[in-house]
């Protein structure tokens, strides 16, 4: 099976300067995203600013959730009170490198376990 050619329909972009996630600076190209960065204190840092971390799990979950809703209209199936909770999770290994991983948990509100599935 070939790879379909696919229109670009929207590019995100976001510059970070400064100290990068300790203590730099995050900024959308269309202003709309601004904020401050910070490492975790559960990580050893102040902790007074969100994070990268946060920040793919917001995104990723927002993205998530609308291509569940998409997929649940093409259907003519009603969601209602459905939440996406995402996970990002920086573990830090003995022999120095730092991984990510990522669990998405949704809870489907207004269908029985059978269509959720």
């Amino acid at each position: 099976m070939g790879s379909r050619a696919m229109a670009v329909t929207y590019t995100a972009r976001v510059d970070v300067d400064g100290e990068g996630r300790n203590g730099g600076h995050v900024r959308s190209a269309d202003g709309l995203l601004e904020t401050r960065l910070a490492v975790p204190k559960e990580f050893g840092g102040a902790g007074d600013a969100t994070n990268p971390e946060q920040l793919l799990a917001a995104g990723w979950a927002a993205c998530f959730l609308g291509a569940l809703r998409r997929a649940a209209a093409s259907r003519r199936i009603r969601l209602a009170g459905t939440t996406i909770t995402a996970e990002i999770t920086l573990t830090h290994g003995d022999d120095g490198e730092f991984s990510l991983s990522a669990v998405l948990s949704p809870v489907l509100g207004g269908v029985d376990q059978a269509t959720a599935e």
